[in-house]
Parts: structure tokens; C-alpha cells; sequence
């Protein structure tokens, strides 16, 4: 996924109707001007909090200002991304099973703040069953297959299809 402004030069025209320099939107948003200027030039993706303070600071929508130029589709680059997992719900239920929900988790926040992928209440992650093993190379189809129907027998997340989304209060239960 990369956010970038959806038109460089119609948000420079939006700081001048509004008297603002890049300087003077970047002390008001929270951000350094240098970080505001490289984004505007696509030196540097902006992540999602930064795209917040800047819309908060102008009063304005994340579609107003910002798309996503790729969702979820797998790149060779993606393996360059680190995963994680909390420690807590690591010693809870598992160290496989806190990796795969903390991909989801991020994925699922990366959603919400993008307003994309909503139903229910939910804002779902999207994954082919074959991407599965691209997004975690060093396990089995069958492996993420075992993974993914033990956290739905024990109700941590729920599938529907190709969409995926966690279930926040039992896996807060499992912790406790």
C-alpha cells in the first residue's frame, strides 16, 4: 500500500486560498516542513498518522486529500516488511498464531483509517488463499490453512470467504 496525495498541485492551491505555507501547515499539523515537502515531492510515503494530522489540521476528509495507490496485492517487495507480534497475546495462544493476528490487526487498521473494506461494522482484510503464503513465505499452504481454522474454532477471528477480520473481545479474553 502507498498513500500519496491525490493531486499535488490542487493541495497547493488549497494552502494558498487558505493564506498557508507548507511551513506554516507543518507547525500547525505536528509535522517537521521537511517531512511534508518530501511527501509532496513522493520522496517518502506518508503513513497513516501523518495523513491524519495533516487532514485534521485543514479540516478536511482522507479522500479529500490522499488515495492509495495499491492495496493488499502481494509484491516481491513485501517480504522486505518486518512482522511483529505482541508478547501478550503471544504467551496466550501462541507464537504462529499472535503473528498471523497481528498481520491482521495491522491490515484491518490500515483499512479502517482508509474507510475501505467495511461491512459489518468490521472493516475486513481481503486475502486470496494463495497470497497466504506469499505474505508468510516461511509457512506451508497447509500450515496457514491449520493456523487459520484453529483461530476460527477458537472464535479469534472469522472468515468469510477471502475476508478475514479479528475478533477483538476474545482474543482481549484470551489474554486475561
Amino acid at each position: 500500500m502507498k498513500i500519496v496525495f491525490k493531486d499535488v498541485n490542487e493541495f497547493s492551491s488549497i494552502l494558498a486560498k487558505r493564506g498557508l505555507s507548507q511551513s506554516a501547515l507543518a507547525k500547525e499539523a505536528g509535522v517537521t516542513q521537511s517531512y511534508l515537502n518530501q511527501v509532496c515531492n513522493q520522496k517518502r510515503d506518508p503513513g497513516i498518522k501523518f495523513c491524519e494530522k495533516i487532514c485534521s489540521a485543514l479540516g478536511m476528509e482522507f479522500d479529500d486529500l490522499f488515495k492509495v495507490e495499491r492495496s493488499i496485492e502481494i509484491s516481491p517487495d513485501f517480504r522486505e516488511f518486518g512482522l511483529s507480534f505482541q508478547i501478550l497475546i503471544a504467551v496466550s495462544i501462541g507464537l504462529e498464531e499472535s503473528i498471523f493476528i497481528q498481520f491482521l490487526i495491522d491490515w484491518e487498521s490500515n483499512n479502517a483509517a482508509m474507510k475501505t473494506n467495511l461491512s459489518n461494522g468490521r472493516h475486513w482484510v481481503v486475502v486470496r488463499e494463495a497470497q497466504w503464503v506469499e505474505i508468510f513465505p516461511f509457512w506451508s499452504l497447509d500450515t496457514i490453512r491449520n493456523l487459520i481454522s484453529s483461530l476460527v474454532e477458537r472464535e479469534l477471528i472469522i472468515v468469510d470467504g477471502d475476508w478475514y477480520v479479528i475478533h477483538r473481545e476474545n482474543i482481549r479474553k484470551a489474554c486475561e
